[in-house]
């Protein structure tokens, strides 16, 4: 459709992977929500048994680009235990670029960024995977 309607505005466009990650154990799952959203500190002394319902990590790709992800990680509706992973890259464009409002740059930002940005989810869960392990 970009390539048909080169000239059609555009501000911005988002690559957005996901993933679904069955975990071994419910104590896991506590452990990875207790470790990404501590609750000793705060949570506990406020509320009755607080949870990780979700958490939303925002970053810059690099530091001189309008460009952004947003990396969410909540439980999962497929597995029981699990981890949903979801990333949002989002592409803007610059208002120094001679192509603003082009389908045609979107185009060549979807060519190029897509198999870096489908890569996040794997990237995070790895992360995730390998820095919390199960507790014995």
């Amino acid at each position: 459709m970009l390539a048909l309607l080169p000239h059609t505005p555009v501000r911005a466009c988002g690559i957005n992977p996901a993933g679904h990650y069955q975990l071994e154990s419910l104590d896991y799952w506590h452990q990875i929500g207790h470790t990404l959203a501590p609750k000793d500190l705060i949570w506990k002394d406020l509320f009755v048994k607080p949870g990780l319902k979700n958490l939303t990590i925002q970053s810059k790709v690099r530091p001189e680009d309008l460009n952004e992800i947003n990396i969410t990680i909540e439980p999962s509706t497929r597995f029981d235990p699990g981890l949903f992973i979801h990333v949002n890259n989002h592409f803007g464009l610059s208002a120094e670029t001679s192509d603003v409002g082009s389908a045609s740059l979107i185009r060549h930002v979807i060519k190029t960024q897509w198999a870096e940005a489908m890569n996040q989810v794997n990237r995070v869960a790895t992360a995730i995977f390998e820095k919390i392990r199960p507790s014995e």
